[in-house]
């Protein structure tokens, strides 16, 4: 695997060899394996570094930002995108992130069990009953003691 990948303090080219499992029999015969330290630096099939794919998450999520901003903004800084490739980043940007909700899930259940369960603040009416579905008001989840 051979590409240069747009970062924000620039362009990096970045190599490396990819293996293939040779053992006949092995069940794992003829799968690709990548060369992990690519893995590094960006997504597979992805010319845009992992820092550029942070900046557009954090914009989007944390400053609010539409992607059109976030486009002109990294065009600023020498980053050559197009909206349509910040908006597929963002979505690939959603997908890590929600790759980590499923292990904060399984420490929510192991702390709620931990400590005997959990309260959650009662539903509001509000005319909710005719959608069928009762409105809660956000808050944190707490640990019973």
């Amino acid at each position: 695997m051979r590409k240069t990948i747009q970062t924000m303090d620039g362009a990096v080219f970045v190599a490396g060899k990819s293996k293939e499992c040779t053992n006949s029999s092995c069940t794992h015969c003829g799968k690709h394996y990548y060369a992990t330290g690519v893995l590094k630096y960006s997504l597979p099939y992805s010319t845009y570094g992992l820092d550029v794919l942070a900046f557009i998450g954090w914009q989007h999520e944390h400053e609010h930002q539409q992607l059109v901003e976030i486009q002109r903004s990294l065009n600023q800084r020498g980053v050559e995108i197009n909206e349509s490739n910040v908006g597929k980043l963002y979505r690939q940007f959603l997908a890590l992130l929600g790759g980590t909700i499923a292990h904060t899930q399984e420490k929510l259940a192991a702390t709620a069990i931990e400590h005997g369960g959990l309260i959650k603040r009662k539903a509001e009416g509000r005319g909710q009953k005719a959608e069928g579905r009762k409105r809660y008001k956000p808050c944190p989840l707490w640990a019973k003691n």
